[in-house]
């Protein structure tokens, strides 16, 4: 947000990696201020929830891409039901925000 200076004295640019068969996240790599690549979220494994179908990561490795250094982290459950909307995974919807700063709501969801 244009609205967070402290966020983007640290932060330049965020890309994200979606599959737009699953709508899901794959990958995200955060850029520093000098557009260097800083940190990588990458999204291993899924895990498809019974009750309602959609899938949650199960296996997460973050990276900082300074250092090296590595995190793997293991989901063992979730209780997700948030449903993002469509448009996020097209290419239509780059350039459209999802999130209200004014009410903190995505999409009529509350954070």
């Amino acid at each position: 947000p244009k609205e967070d200076t402290q966020l983007q004295s640290m932060v330049s640019g965020v890309r994200i990696f979606v599959d737009d068969q699953f709508f899901a996240v794959m990958k995200a790599e955060i850029y520093g201020p000098d557009k260097d690549h800083l940190k990588t979220l990458s999204i291993l494994e899924f895990k498809k929830d019974g009750e309602s179908g959609e899938a949650y990561p199960k296996s997460v490795d973050v990276r900082n891409e300074v250092t090296r250094d590595k995190t793997r982290f293991q989901v063992m459950d979730a209780e997700l039901k948030i449903g993002l909307p469509e448009k996020v995974f097209q290419v239509e919807g780059l350039e459209q925000s999802i999130l209200d700063l004014r009410s903190r709501k995505v999409e009529g969801m509350e954070l």
